[in-house]
């Protein structure tokens, strides 16, 4: 109602400050910024009374910023005009992270796959020096024994909560700075055995391992959404087109088959630019990034 001081709602999941700025919408005529001088979890108090009354307001931060290049607008010979507009926030702060993910290994891990991946693509590569002198025998050399691996990931987030979960997670990982263990969420990995929690042996259909990985860190997915994570140290070939691979440490619970959703390799990665871009359609916040392989 007009002169109401307290603005009842959630604020959760959302970047409202003391002495912030918020907007309070009905419609295209039917708004007014206000000044929030308290936040708590189911309200926000505003400084200066509501001057109009509202049926079905929404309520979001306000930021304030400026059109370093202006305005452009765009006329047909309709009755329409396009404009564009880039607009540089000069009050950004730092986000808090506010659900931590799981800690292995002295990282953090996405081990949501709804948070963080909607499709993700895999590049191994090495780095090689190539000598060409365009009229002889060309000479290829690697400049490292480690290869590169890079993964692009689409993240799509669909409701509030998960949208400010995944902009905190970005503004956590400071760019480039920090790295964190991704999960390929590929079925890299099939259980013919339960597992106990007084073994630390995993029996596994036959994939290769002691052959071509020697050890991995795993994600080990119940269907119940609960996660474990582990280090395989190494892998045996067993009767009937199985492995054995052995564990760092045993699992604190008996894990069945049937209880599996998926087991999958993890990758200690960091993000491989500085920049990230959010894209928002009818609710949707999308993001396309890069990531790289960091040496653990």
């Amino acid at each position: 109602a007009a002169n109401s001081t307290t603005l009842n709602f959630s604020t959760a999941s959302a970047d409202y400050r003391v002495g912030g700025l918020a907007l309070v919408w009905d419609d295209d005529l039917v708004y007014e910024a206000v000044e929030v001088t308290e936040v708590s979890a189911g309200n926000l108090k505003i400084k200066r009374p509501l001057t109009g009354s509202y049926q079905s307001a929404m309520v979001a931060p306000m930021r304030l910023g400026y059109t370093a290049s202006g305005v452009s607008f765009s006329r047909t010979g309709s009755d329409l005009t396009n404009s564009t507009v880039r607009f540089e926030i000069v009050d950004n702060v730092k986000l808090s992270l506010t659900s931590p993910p799981t800690t292995y290994k002295g990282y953090y891990a996405l081990t949501d796959y709804t948070m963080v991946v909607g499709s993700m693509d895999e590049q191994v590569s090495r780095e090689l020096d190539v000598l060409d002198n365009t009229s002889g025998v060309i000479h290829v050399d690697t400049l490292s024994n480690i290869p590169v691996r890079r993964a692009f990931t689409t993240s799509v987030a669909k409701t509030k909560a998960d949208r400010w979960k995944a902009k905190t997670w970005y503004h956590y990982l400071n760019g480039k700075q920090k790295a964190f263990w991704l999960p390929t969420w590929n079925k890299d990995l099939e259980l013919v055995e339960p597992i106990l929690s007084s073994s630390q042996t995993m029996v596994v259909r036959y994939t290769g391992f002691a052959k071509y990985m020697g050890t991995a860190d795993i994600l080990v997915k119940l269907k119940s959404g609960t996660a474990y994570l582990n280090r395989v140290l190494s892998g045996e070939l067993a009767p009937g087109n199985r492995e054995n691979l052995i564990l760092e440490s045993a699992f604190p619970v008996n894990i069945l088959l049937e209880d599996v959703q998926t087991i999958c390799y993890l990758n200690l990665m960091r993000l491989d630019s500085d920049t990230i871009e959010l894209s928002y359609s009818n609710g949707v916040m999308e993001t396309n990034v890069t990531t790289v392989g960091v040496v653990e």
